[in-house]
């Protein structure tokens, strides 16, 4: 015959515990019944012989409708048997298992319970019993999923993000040490797009946006990464290309696809076009960095070739070497490029009115370069801003020097445009 815990309290005696040191029958019968936790007891042979309050309240079924059933009423259909059945291996063995089971709800609808289930021995060793204890963590699971979903997605697009990605590529270079196929990577810049937002308004451009993520990821096969880079720049990673024309034709592909028109929610209708630039590796050394500042490179050749086109990055001269951008991208970061100052001379008296300063690499073994071999991989790679920093923190301190002396001098230095506006976006922010 069996008992409800609520009529009777369960065998808790231990050979190691005095009997004086046991809870009162009522103080069972209190925690049983006031716990917040789910409680659900079976006997030895898996039947149901109670369930607490909070049980009724978790599941919605009550203590009368599951007394002689299995627990497995409570089954969602979302684990194998073979999930049921490691997790009573290791109850036996371990005596207890903990985890997450996904339940079903008596109307139906699914939740997600942290679960902890253990076998009762009686004073022979003898099974006699098992009981579960759970709580719904359903909204904290989705929670947290919301939040790893927001660290690896661009939350307009749903695309990946720039960190993501960027980790994710470099995976699929290491990956390169193991198979024939090539890696192709496709760097795409809209053009034209704040045309879009000034004619039609910020939600017309971010509603353009999303349907662009939408066509770039029904293009790409389930193994390709399309991320999202901020504004209107994109990033494809395509694995296992067997050649690089391959990669060029589905850039021209892309590139068709982004001219169709849309139909936006106000019934307007836009067109817009990209430039795309193209990296085709082979070679298990690339890493990530290197490939997206070389697509990066070549993207920017497109815009300058009239926009609406592709360039691979052996076709533009400053990026046809991968050597040559990390020779001068290591010459930047370790102090071999410095400024000289030029006089700007007021021709009415001769008088030295200011200074333009001008680039010069000192490289190690050549001497000192002019700025045509080094500043337009620097401008059209990821080292425009930080180069653009370095310019006028050195121009800077040079007149400040000249304020310092009471010295009236005007220091010119040469930025591009992009360099120039994000200057003035970063000191807006």
């Amino acid at each position: 015959m069996t008992h409800s815990l609520s009529e009777q309290p369960m065998n808790a005696t231990s050979p190691n515990r005095p009997l004086h040191t046991l809870p009162q029958p009522w103080l069972l019968r209190s925690v049983f019944a006031h716990c917040q936790e789910g409680i659900l007891v079976t006997d030895a042979h898996k039947t149901i012989i109670d369930a607490n309050p909070a049980f009724t309240l978790i599941t919605g079924f009550t203590r009368e409708e599951v007394i002689g059933k299995k627990p497995h009423i409570l089954s969602s259909g979302r684990h194998t048997a073979l999930f049921y059945q490691n997790m009573f291996i290791d109850v036996a063995e371990q005596g207890f298992w903990s985890g997450i089971i996904k339940n079903r709800h008596k109307d139906g609808s699914h939740f997600i319970a942290q679960t902890t289930i253990t076998a009762v021995y009686n004073d022979a060793g003898k099974l006699s019993h098992y009981f579960s204890i759970f709580r719904d963590v359903t909204q904290h699971q989705l929670s947290q999923a919301r939040l790893e979903r927001l660290a690896i997605h661009d939350p307009l697009t749903h695309l990946y993000n720039q960190e993501h990605f960027t980790n994710a590529l470099g995976n699929l270079c290491e990956g390169l040490r193991y198979t024939e196929a090539g890696l192709a990577l496709l760097f795409m810049d809209l053009d034209d797009f704040e045309r879009v937002n000034d004619r039609h308004g910020h939600t017309a451009g971010d509603e353009l946006l999303v349907e662009i993520s939408h066509r770039l990821k029904r293009m790409m096969r389930s193994i390709d990464l399309v991320a999202r880079f901020g504004g209107d720049e994109f990033m494809v990673a395509l694995p296992g290309m067997a050649s690089l024309d391959m990669a060029e034709s589905i850039a021209s592909r892309v590139l068709r696809e982004i001219m169709r028109p849309y139909i936006l929610s106000n019934g307007q209708c836009v067109q817009v076009s990209g430039s795309i630039g193209i990296v085709f590796a082979t070679h298990p050394g690339s890493t990530a960095e290197t490939l997206m500042d070389m697509a990066d490179a070549a993207m920017h050749d497109a815009k300058q070739n009239g926009k609406n086109c592709t360039v691979t990055a052996q076709d533009s001269p400053e990026s046809r070497s991968n050597d040559t951008f990390i020779r001068i991208r290591n010459a930047f970061e370790q102090g071999e490029l410095t400024l000289y100052y030029q006089p700007i001379i007021r021709l009415a008296d001769l008088k030295t009115v200011g200074f333009e300063a001008l680039a010069r690499w000192h490289h190690p073994s050549l001497g000192t370069l002019g700025p045509k071999h080094f500043v337009d991989v620097l401008t059209c790679s990821s080292l425009c801003h930080p180069f653009a920093q370095w310019l006028i923190r050195k121009a800077g301190r040079l007149a400040r020097r000249f304020q310092d002396l009471n010295t009236q001098a005007v220091i010119g230095v040469n930025l591009t445009q992009e360099q120039i506006e994000a200057g003035f976006s970063a000191h807006a922010g």
